[in-house]
């Protein structure tokens, strides 16, 4: 919005000029030394903001232009006081001012009140209306974290920034409404809202208390989960191990016995022919089906230990379950067997 620098310097003449020697007179009576030095504070503050406004300086001028009103309340200050209200965005506050201004001041001047009008037309283009009802009577809303004022039963017409707001409403017994809701500008925007009562809990409690008594008593009721695995699971792990170090064993078993064939028949063809690869060929492959006979067999016997020490599962017997079993494996070098009571 354009400011009128010749404005504010012609209000600023006229406040010195015509409040001045025509002051209202005071409520209490004639005029006292403690008016007429807040008169001249408000002149000082007045100038002041002019400066301000003259700069740039907005939100200064603002504030001088408060200081003013608030030391001597005359109606030429609302005028630019609401010019610099819109400029800092106050775009309510300032259709307070650009109002009231248009209101009170029965004896500006015609140009003054052109500029009242056209920057009241220009703020509003800025502002919404928001129709807002809450249920139930007593309930309290805030827009923004700011209060709202609720006609208990009826509608509130509230001015609004356009754009969107936090809203927000709340009372007690209910549960609490929040929601983002968007205010056109120049337009009314309608919201009801109907807060939901609180539902008690079968102790008759309520709200976030009843909530968590809920949690714990439903953590209460909540049978225990088994963190122990049952006996027979263990048995059964025990025994597909035991059997397959015994299949483990066998496979080994069975490559040791190529292995010993395939060096015969190398030692064979080296009688025959000499020949000094076949010779080495029948060493590496006599390694071979020594080793693997030991591991096979070292294997297996791991295997059957196993199978043999596993406790007895409940589809066994009576007698299978009460009979006790130990083994264990002896290993001694170039010797390995399996010891124990069965």
């Amino acid at each position: 919005m354009r400011v009128l620098w010749p404005l504010f310097l012609i209000l600023s003449s006229l406040f010195v000029v015509r409040v001045a020697p025509a002051a209202p007179p005071s409520p209490r009576g004639p005029e006292t030394r403690e008016d007429q030095a807040a008169r001249e504070r408000s002149r000082a503050a007045f100038r002041r903001g002019v400066a301000a406004a003259k700069a740039g300086n907005y939100a200064v001028a603002r504030d001088a232009f408060e200081e003013a009103y608030r030391l001597f309340s005359h109606p030429s200050i609302l005028l630019n006081l609401g010019l610099a209200r819109a400029k800092t965005g106050e775009y309510v506050e300032a259709e307070q001012n650009l109002l009231s201004f248009l209101v009170d001041d029965g004896g500006a001047a015609p140009e003054e009140q052109k500029s009242a009008r056209a920057a009241l037309a220009e703020v509003r283009l800025h502002l919404g209306t928001l129709r807002i009802q809450v249920a139930p009577d007593g309930a309290r809303a805030t827009l923004d974290k700011k209060p709202l004022p609720l006609v208990p039963g009826g509608v509130s017409e509230v001015r609004v920034v356009a754009g969107e707001h936090a809203l927000h409403a709340e009372a007690d017994g209910y549960e609490p409404f929040d929601e983002t809701i968007r205010v056109s500008p120049g337009k009314n925007t309608p919201k009801n809202v109907t807060l939901d009562a609180r539902v008690a809990d079968a102790d008759g409690a309520s709200g976030p208390k009843a909530d968590v008594a809920k949690v714990e008593r439903s953590k209460s009721e909540t049978p225990a989960l088994a963190t122990t695995p049952p006996a027979d699971a263990g048995t059964s792990n025990v025994r597909a191990m035991g059997w397959g170090l015994v299949a483990g064993g066998v496979a080994v078993a069975g490559f040791g016995t190529y292995a010993g064939l395939r060096a015969l028949s190398l030692a064979n063809e080296y009688e025959r022919t000499g020949a000094s690869d076949a010779k080495s060929s029948g060493v590496t492959f006599r390694t071979l089906a020594d080793v693997s006979f030991l591991v096979g067999f070292a294997t297996a016997g791991i295997g059957v230990y196993l199978l043999l020490s596993a406790p007895a599962s409940k589809g066994e017997g009576k007698e299978g379950s009460a009979a006790v079993k130990s083994a264990h494996l002896a290993v001694s070098p170039g010797h390995a067997a399996i010891v124990g009571s069965f």
